[in-house]
């Protein structure tokens, strides 16, 4: 089926309408955003991944992608696509998000909450240890599995989102780094803005 698609796609236009048919998203700004702020890591237990890891930090240039990502999937005009933005602006300006998506057929290593005793989560910039301002899950009802896979390319239906929240981090490199009894998992971003 690959084959015969390719090979129409071939003699229509060339092979970049057959790249761009298989891979409709290749050149999406946003999800050119998410693969340059995000990260993923695992935990092995010998040969066995006990824990996947996605983060992305919230960093001004995803925050405005983001924007027109939202814009776009719920079909905002252009004031409302400017609020969208303005607020996005003003998130950034009040704090550092980071979106985390964790999976495990262990449920109890999956709970990032604040109140477990399982994780100690951190980010890192020079000697400075930041802890979080808070910690919460995403909410199902806020964020159902379609919005998820809208917004996060990397989305699967067996992980969970948490948001963590710093106080504005500074500018340049940042490393997120989760762990515990577990393991640990280190996320590194070395020009955040």
């Amino acid at each position: 089926m690959i084959a015969t698609c390719l090979a129409l796609a071939a003699c229509a236009d060339g092979g970049r309408q057959a790249f761009h048919f298989l891979w409709p998203d290749i050149d999406d700004p946003y999800v050119a955003a998410c693969r340059q702020w995000s990260r993923s890591a695992a935990l092995y237990d010998g040969i066995n991944t006990e824990l996947t890891a996605t983060a992305t930090i919230k960093a001004r240039a995803w925050r405005e992608a983001f924007a027109t990502r939202y814009a776009n999937v719920y079909g905002l005009d252009e004031a409302e696509e400017a609020k969208i933005l303005h607020d996005q602006l003003r998130a950034h300006e009040a704090g550092t998000d980071v979106i985390v998506a964790v999976a495990s057929r262990k449920r109890d290593i999956t709970r990032l909450e604040p109140n477990t005793k399982n994780w100690r989560i951190q980010a890192v910039q020079g000697d400075i240890a930041h802890e979080p301002i808070e910690i919460r899950p995403l909410k199902r009802d806020n964020w159902p599995p379609e919005k998820l896979a809208a917004f996060f390319p990397h989305h699967t239906r067996w992980q969970k989102y948490y948001i963590i929240r710093f106080e504005p981090l500074a500018s340049g490199p940042v490393r997120l780094m989760i762990s515990g009894p577990a393991g640990k998992v280190e996320f590194d971003w070395q020009n955040y803005k």
